[in-house]
């Protein structure tokens, strides 16, 4: 269970959602289920891997999550939700790019490992981070 100094519930979401997305995605369903979190938005480039997880939610979470906001976007997701936290699960290539998107907003990010494709790949995500104000 979790325990925080306050009542409300963080509001969590998930981009990329396809096969190891999803495994993540049934966890923050399970969690928003049991009253743990706010599962808020999903979001994946990839349309087949969103209508699946879309498939997902109305499966395992009923009405409630039946009607979350999807994106095919990751800024625009990153823009509109105000989220506490996001899990990347998108495509290893993408996963950088992913995570700057909600890093920009201030949205604390999980990446699914690994990261980046390259040490090259890793040291400019690193730089970018270093340009993102506090």
């Amino acid at each position: 269970m979790l325990s925080f100094m306050t009542s409300e519930r963080l509001r969590l979401g998930a981009f990329g959602v396809g096969r190891m997305g999803q495994v993540h995605l049934e966890h923050l369903i399970a969690l928003h289920q049991e009253g743990e979190i706010e599962l808020v938005a999903i979001g994946d480039r990839f349309g087949p891997a969103l209508s699946s997880a879309s498939r997902l939610l109305n499966e395992l979470g009923g009405p409630d999550l039946a009607r979350i906001a999807r994106f095919d976007d990751p800024d625009a997701m990153a823009a509109a939700t105000r989220l506490d936290g996001v899990v990347i699960a998108s495509r290893t290539e993408d996963h950088a790019r992913d995570s700057l998107a909600f890093i920009r907003c201030g949205t604390p990010v999980l990446v699914e490992k690994p990261f980046a494709n390259s040490i090259a790949e890793a040291a400019d995500f690193c730089r970018m981070l270093g340009d993102v104000p506090n």
